[in-house]
């Protein structure tokens, strides 16, 4: 599964999106994604984990 992170503001009653902001244009309120790019699902039990969690089997 390819992550693909985008930060938005919601709208606390509605949850709504109210703005999004670039990944570049971040405010200090908001970290920008470390995570890896893809994650893999196993397909017996469903787990969604990094890729480096499957190659250890």
């Amino acid at each position: 599964m390819e992550q693909r992170p985008q930060a938005v503001k919601l709208d606390p009653q509605s949850g709504e999106v109210v703005q999004e902001f670039e990944q570049d244009g971040l405010d200090p309120f908001h970290i920008p994604y470390g995570g890896p790019n893809y994650r893999i699902q196993c397909g017996t039990c469903g787990l969604n984990e990094d890729e480096r969690l499957f190659m250890r089997f």
